[in-house]
């Protein structure tokens, strides 16, 4: 979203903006600026604050509401970063703008960055358990995990009740009965937040799990997602929905109409693009690592680009608004501004003759992919369904709003079979399918195999992507740091009786 020119808004805002700037107090100020967001108008707090800042000068407690703002507006990092620079250049020693800072440099995967400005911050706030939390999230999407196990006991040692420490901490320790009874105790804290609360008990839940107690693991993993699933308001008949009108618009003469216009539009893009796709915990960022190894390769990770570029293109204003279904109604105008604009941004991220997209929910728009992108390779990467619902219910996903219930992911996962089983009826091949069971007993063949589809030479080293000391945000960080192994196959097996309602509905569809 570009900056708000005042000029264009001026007479929509001038009224209430008279009226702030006119008040003896800024408390007026900012309680109108938080009932206008509140309200869902980002636009017109943004005016608002910078006519206050215009007033007042560079004052930054007004500095900060904007930045707020510029994140619920979804402001790109980039754009964040330089104004959060701008605040610190008149208050170096801004706290929220200290976190801040650290923190948009690790989105934007410049994590050496992040952890030297972290560092520097504890300097002057050496006991600021905030501080070594957010070096401690940022150490461990990098190989430091000991250091990162380090920094987080010490956030701990500063706020015993600190829950992202012991989310964190999932996967790089092992939790003692010690604390244990501190995560325990944390849970009957007066006034814990509901997040807080979640994060706590998904760590406990993991301490069950590594000592085989089903029974107790399962209970506070449903009080987790149940806590997680309180205000997403997750709708599966919608979800259902959206995937069979998809089904029924999008058939093989939608994909010759937008084919046709592709072969007259003239490319200036020079990288090819491996898309990824699949359910979460399905060993796609394993895959997303193999393919790291190669030298010519950039990885965008998640990057959700084509959604982005597709809302955009169909005038929503969200991603969750924006229906693959609607794709068959674009004009062609449309179509070309969807590619024109993919290329923009991609060429700002990408320099080498080929990267990976695993943004996962493009299976969501496979058949738009192999239309718009024609020289692309699509690969989907499919896993033992209980593995998949089990893995997904055992960790957070945040607004993954499916994961909370396993009769969600039930219904996600056949859906998603469904559209997949439609793409392969429209396309006979569009995509090569690479089962994990068998990339994790064979990986060599199934990696040769993925390279001769994806028109790479086969390298030894893509057996070695456990050694890339590339940055890792995703749930299966500490994974791909461990040579492949087989322990995660058929996982689901000591849950079977927890599972009982999972495995009825997917055998009653056909998928088991």
């Amino acid at each position: 979203m570009n900056d708000i020119n005042p000029q264009t808004v001026a007479v929509q805002y001038k009224d209430s903006a008279l009226s702030v700037m006119r008040s003896s107090t800024l408390a007026v100020a900012y309680q109108l600026i938080g009932d206008t967001l509140a309200a869902g108008d980002s636009q017109r707090a943004l005016y608002i604050t910078e006519q206050l800042l215009l007033q007042h000068g560079e004052y930054v407690p007004l500095l900060w509401m904007k930045a707020y703002i510029l994140e619920v507006q979804g402001i790109d990092w980039n754009h964040r970063l330089q104004f959060c620079e701008q605040a610190l250049a008149i208050d170096p020693q801004h706290f929220e703008f200290c976190l801040m800072k650290g923190d948009l440099l690790r989105k934007l995967a410049r994590h050496h960055e992040s952890i030297d400005w972290y560092q520097a911050c504890l300097a002057f706030y050496p006991d600021r358990w905030e501080l070594y939390t957010s070096l401690g999230i940022t150490l461990n999407e990098t190989t430091e995990t000991q250091r990162a196990e380090a920094v987080f006991r010490k956030a701990l040692a500063l706020n015993k009740y600190n829950a992202i420490a012991w989310f964190q901490l999932i996967g790089i320790t092992e939790f003692s009965r010690q604390d244990l009874n501190q995560m325990q105790a944390s849970l009957k804290k007066k006034n814990i937040s509901p997040s807080d609360k979640a994060q706590i008990a998904f760590a406990i839940a993991a301490y069950w799990r590594k000592l085989a107690n089903v029974e107790s693991e399962a209970h506070y993993l449903k009080m987790a997602n149940e806590i997680q699933a309180v205000g997403q308001n997750y709708n599966a008949a919608a979800n259902k929905q959206i995937i069979q009108q998809t089904i029924e618009q999008f058939d093989r003469s939608t994909f010759e109409k937008i084919s046709s216009l592709i072969e007259k539009y003239q490319s200036e893009l020079s990288s090819k693009a491996i898309f990824i796709v699949g359910m979460p915990r399905s060993g796609s960022t394993m895959l997303e690592q193999m393919l790291a190894q190669q030298p010519d390769m950039t990885s965008t990770g998640e990057s959700c680009l084509l959604e982005i570029c597709l809302s955009q293109t169909s005038n929503r204003k969200n991603l969750a608004s924006m229906r693959p279904s609607l794709i068959p109604a674009l004009s062609e105008q449309s179509i070309i501004e969807f590619r024109q604009n993919y290329e923009q941004r991609i060429s700002t991220a990408v320099t080498t003759p080929v990267y990976s997209d695993k943004s996962l929910d493009n299976y969501r728009i496979v058949g738009l992919i192999k239309a718009a992108f024609p020289e692309s390779k699509i690969i989907s990467i499919e896993r033992h369904p209980l593995d998949i619902i089990l893995s997904c219910y055992q960790n957070s996903f945040g607004d993954v709003a499916y994961s909370n219930k396993l009769s969600d992911l039930t219904k996600y996962y056949i859906n998603y079979r469904k559209l997949m089983a439609h793409w392969q009826s429209v396309f006979g091949q569009p995509f090569l399918s690479v089962q994990y069971e068998q990339l994790v007993a064979d990986p060599e063949t199934q990696a040769k195999q993925i390279c001769e589809y994806c028109e790479l030479d086969w390298r030894p080293e893509m057996l070695d992507f456990h050694l890339n000391k590339a940055a890792v945000n995703t749930v299966s960080k500490q994974q791909v740091r461990s040579p492949i192994y087989a322990t995660s196959v058929s996982r689901w097996k000591p849950y079977e009786k927890l599972l009982q309602p999972v495995i009825r509905k997917l055998e009653a569809e056909g998928y088991l």
